[in-house]
């Protein structure tokens, strides 16, 4: 359901500062890819992870699992979200009750859910329709922002659930991404900011935005900012050496 956004930003604008920056080609060749354990391939046994590898993989388990859902009662989704939450998404903390919690928000296409539990329930979004839906998680997070301060712009500021890679989230450190490009400094940038609870319907409108500028579906773009996440947290901290500016439009 459309309902007006409380933030005040412009959304092209946005739209075409990621696409820019996702364009600038890799030197470092990152692709998507995904480890995951044969125990864990072993409790979907009706799907072939090793007919193909990721990134192709990644968009072919999507769809099947979207077709599992499409006819699963109330139990079955709770298998198929356990599985996708805790055994392939590694999130270990949910308890049964949060994961049904998560696949009634699901059922409900309610993009307006706490931002607690975003990194779990997107996952869930993304295999009920992947042509919809996509995973926000501290990655996709880190990349929105940092791409925007490697091209010198202050348009949203994008909020970063924890997450486990330490040049992102540096619990013990605090010297991750997270730690330093806080929504409090990026704000002090002149970044617009929203309430949590907007942070998914916004990236929502945003990866459709991309799509049809660019023609690539929602998950190529997930995708994307997935895995250069760490090479554009890197960037965006190089300018913030001494001696470089960290000014932006």
């Amino acid at each position: 359901p459309e309902r007006r956004l409380m933030a005040n930003f412009d959304m092209q604008e946005l739209s075409r500062t990621i696409i820019e920056g996702l364009s600038i080609k890799s030197p470092l060749q990152h692709e998507y890819s995904w480890a995951v354990s044969d125990a864990t391939w072993s409790k979907l046994p009706e799907f072939d992870h090793t007919s193909v590898k990721d990134p192709e993989r990644n968009i072919a388990l999507k769809k099947h699992l979207a077709q599992c859902w499409a006819t699963a009662d109330d139990e079955q989704k709770y298998k198929i979200a356990k599985w996708v939450v805790r055994d392939w998404g590694g999130v270990l903390g949910n308890s049964e009750a949060t994961i049904k919690r998560h696949v009634k928000l699901v059922d409900a296409e309610d993009v307006d859910g706490p931002f607690e539990g975003i990194a779990s329930y997107s996952k869930i979004f993304s295999i009920k329709d992947p042509e919809q839906y996509a995973i926000y998680d501290a990655r996709v997070a880190t990349s929105l922002n940092a791409i925007q301060l490697i091209q010198r712009k202050a348009i949203f500021a994008f909020p970063i659930p924890p997450g486990r890679n330490t040049e992102i989230d540096g619990s013990k450190t605090k010297q991750g991404f997270s730690d330093i490009y806080t929504r409090r400094h990026l704000r002090s940038l002149g970044f617009s900011v929203a309430p949590r609870r907007e942070t998914y319907r916004i990236y929502l409108e945003l990866l459709r935005q991309l799509e049809a500028a660019t023609g690539r579906p929602i998950v190529t773009s997930e995708m994307q900012l997935f895995s250069r996440a760490v090479e554009f947290s890197k960037a965006a901290r190089a300018q913030r050496s001494p001696g470089v500016s960290e000014a932006v439009a």
